[in-house]
């Protein structure tokens, strides 16, 4: 049996970033590969919810996270967190009177999320459809997603774009990563205003979207 690794090799000296995909045999495999191929395996499952073969990386994480304001209280929901690699980098960051909130579909991935047993994360299996019904109006400052909404039907998008519309305060702030600037024009739909930043050094490389009511 065999997993696709990706293992990046940055050039510094000539400033060249090259990309390789290696074979590993699975019993060759360290704990952190196993974390990796684990992903891949429910991703592989699950492509059309997962959208993703690999993990972010930090420098997507970082990037994403630098738009919320971690010095004071607040309550965060994040769509489709998959395995926590954000959701971890969060809990590190937010108060201990903030709030963080999970809304994932997958069994598995629900079942490593509340493994990291913090008493501010709250995990909820269920659809980023459900966001309108499941919470309140205007109960999160900031809604970090993950979600792959280049390949959601037109109807489930725009569902889930209104429930965060309408789940978000006034002040609120919606974060998005994808992997093509496909989904530009439907958030402008729904924001008043759409920044766009590269995360080149992912792999692939992402795009993040900080979006305001």
């Amino acid at each position: 049996m065999y997993s696709l690794l990706y293992k990046k090799q940055v050039l510094l000296k000539n400033k060249i970033s090259t990309t390789r995909v290696y074979l590993f045999r699975i019993r060759h495999l360290t704990p952190f590969h196993l974390k990796k191929t684990s992903f891949i395996s429910e991703a592989v499952k699950n492509m059309k919810s997962v959208g993703a073969l690999a993990p972010s990386s930090k420098y997507l994480v970082s990037k994403m996270l630098k738009q919320i304001d971690f010095s004071k209280k607040i309550t965060i929901l994040e769509l489709g967190p998959g395995t926590g690699v954000v959701t971890k980098q969060i809990l590190s960051k937010i108060t201990l009177d903030s709030n963080l909130v999970c809304l994932e579909l997958n069994e598995q991935f629900c079942a490593k999320l509340e493994g990291f047993k913090d008493k501010n994360l709250q995990v909820i299996q269920g659809s980023a459809e459900d966001v309108a019904t499941l919470f309140k109006n205007k109960s999160f400052d900031y809604v970090v997603s993950g979600l792959p909404l280049a390949i959601f039907k037109k109807e489930c998008v725009n569902e889930i774009l209104e429930g965060c519309v309408a789940s978000l305060k006034e002040e609120g702030k919606y974060i998005q990563f994808q992997y093509s600037l496909a989904s530009r024009k439907t958030l402008q739909r729904y924001f008043s205003k759409v920044d766009v930043s590269l995360a080149a050094v992912n792999l692939p490389p992402a795009v993040v979207y900080n979006c305001s009511l």
